[in-house]
């Protein structure tokens, strides 16, 4: 009984940790649309391997892989540092791309919010 609570209990807590880290993803991803093809798509980090953010990105990558949602080369590319503002700035400049998401928690937002960073997205 105990590791049948103990398991309930860990996949509860990944789904909403999923489902948390989910909503701070922004997923830009046109299915089928020939006219927009990136060569890859990046899921850019604002933390180091292994880290929450960076696990998220590494399953998101892996579901829309084997669920063909994602039909190009992926890689998830680790920009810690300036607490996210590296990871923003990135992406930031490489206007047009389209080929970019960022996996981002509450503190990059919160940022803004509190203007220690000029990044508003």
């Amino acid at each position: 009984m105990e590791f049948k609570l103990k398991s309930t209990f860990y996949s509860a807590a990944i789904a909403l940790g999923l489902c948390s880290a989910l909503q701070a993803v922004t997923i830009q991803v046109a299915k089928a649309d020939d006219a927009w093809k990136p060569d890859q798509v990046e899921f850019v980090v604002p933390n180091s391997p292994g880290g929450a953010s960076d696990t998220i990105a590494r399953v998101l990558q892996k579901v829309l892989t084997d669920t063909k949602q994602l039909e190009v080369p992926s890689v998830v590319l680790n920009k810690p540092g300036g607490a996210g503002n590296i990871t923003l700035n990135y992406i930031r400049e490489r206007p047009g791309q389209g080929g970019e998401m960022a996996v981002l928690s509450v503190t990059q937002p919160l940022n803004y919010i509190i203007g220690t960073s000029t990044y508003n997205y």
